[in-house]
């Protein structure tokens, strides 16, 4: 089957190019997370970006369909490389009393990919091609490789993955495909398709109970790090959620350009961009469990105006609410990234960044399917637009119970002074 290269976005990107991209992303995270406890980052950094480089280049120089899934299947391979190694390297350059700006750059600019692409794809899809989607990767990709290579020390070769990677990431991609494709197809062909979901336990349950998720177990058990990985799952439930849905509501209800929706719904990612060097700034000056519960209620103040929104409304009333989720959502990202990884211990530094990248990933896979389920129940009328919303105003009161919950720690010693975490002893 010949790609159409004037046919548009809607032709080129189906369903099988996005899910060719976030399973293997949701899959390998995790499993290379494990893997880069062990190896160099340098190295570990010059093979992904030089893999998703490469993969981009062929994704948009894809002249069948097939072409353009497999170069999407290891743009998500490599993706999920990156989103494991980035945090690592990022708090291991800088000094202590700079890890919440570092952090709040990383979580800034992570999640404003996803807030903005819809918009910002649509853009450039129209002025110069889909394929450029791709290709805009390829300046940044040479960049960073020669930044990597003039700044960064060498620490040794490439380690390469042993068969319990592999067999995790196998096992980790079944779980994925099942919600994946569930959460796809509900949405497509009807909601019955969500109960597919419900068949990732099996192999979840099955990863956890074998070697391969000692790492994890004995993240989970580290005190102050499940309670701030699953706020980033929650947080990534709730933006995509209220982007997702404020979208329909301004061309469904309001009756709006997909232009105008799509330059109002930017006004999320202009919020999270203004407010996260300002939450960074704040959490190594003040506290970061304060800045990140703070954050949380600024989203969550933002997410609960959305709900009661009707008709006669202006694009500029929804605006100014997603604004208030994106500033709360700046001020949170960086703080709650800074804490997971100060009381993570250092031989686990590679398993903590991967697991709330994980987390984001599958928030930001969750939060369409909810709105989309809710809206659905409602026959599609307005009413299920604002119980989305209320889900996501919810999502954030469960963030702020267990922000409450959680307290604060100091930060964890360094590994170097401590030595290695037996993520070997025996567990539970």
């Amino acid at each position: 089957m010949q790609v159409d290269r004037s046919a548009g976005y809607a032709g080129a990107f189906g369903d099988g190019v996005v899910l060719g991209y976030l399973l293997p992303l949701i899959a390998l995270t995790l499993p290379a997370g494990r893997w880069l406890d062990r190896t160099g980052p340098r190295a570990a950094l010059l093979f992904g970006i030089g893999g998703f480089t490469l993969s981009s280049l062929a994704a948009g120089t894809a002249s069948a369909l097939g072409w353009l899934v497999a170069a999407r299947v290891a743009q998500g391979g490599f993706a999920g490389i990156l989103f494991a190694l980035i945090p690592v390297i990022a708090m291991r350059a800088v000094r202590p009393g700079m890890a919440g700006r570092a952090s709040a750059l990383i979580m800034t600019l992570g999640p404003l990919g996803a807030v903005s692409g819809p918009a910002l794809g649509g853009l450039i899809v129209g002025a110069w091609g889909w394929p450029w989607i791709f290709y805009l990767n390829l300046p940044i990709g040479a960049l960073v490789i020669v930044i990597a290579l003039v700044q960064m020390r060498p620490d040794g070769p490439l380690g390469a993955p042993d068969r319990t990677l592999l067999s995790e990431t196998a096992v980790l991609g079944v779980a994925a495909a099942a919600l994946l494709l569930g959460l796809s197809l509900s949405a497509g062909h009807g909601l019955p398709w969500l109960a597919l979901t419900a068949t990732a336990g099996f192999p979840v349950a099955i990863w956890w109970r074998s070697a391969s998720s000692r790492a994890v177990r004995a993240l989970t058990r580290t005190p102050g790090v499940a309670a701030p990985v699953s706020q980033v799952l929650l947080n990534a439930v709730t933006i995509s959620l209220v982007e997702f849905m404020a979208s329909f509501y301004l061309q469904r209800v309001l009756g709006v350009s997909a232009a105008t929706a799509g330059t109002t719904v930017l006004a999320l990612a202009v919020g999270n961009v203004v407010s996260g060097p300002v939450g960074g700034f704040l959490a190594d000056r003040w506290n970061a469990p304060g800045v990140a519960w703070t954050g949380i209620l600024i989203t969550t103040v933002g997410a609960s105006l959305l709900v009661p929104l009707g008709t006669g409304r202006h694009p500029v009333d929804v605006g100014w609410r997603l604004a208030i989720v994106g500033i709360g959502t700046g001020v949170f990202a960086g703080p709650n990234f800074a804490m997971v990884m100060s009381n993570a211990p250092g031989a686990l530094h590679g398993t903590a960044g991967a697991a709330q990248s994980l987390a984001r990933q599958l928030g930001f896979s969750l939060g369409p399917a909810l709105a989309t389920t809710a809206w659905a129940l409602s026959g599609y009328r307005l009413g299920g637009m604002r119980a989305g919303m209320a889900i996501a105003a919810g999502c954030g009161l469960i963030g702020l119970f267990l922000r409450a919950r959680t307290r604060p720690l100091p930060a964890a010693p360094d590994v170097e002074s401590t030595g290695a975490v037996d993520t070997d002893a025996p567990m539970p």
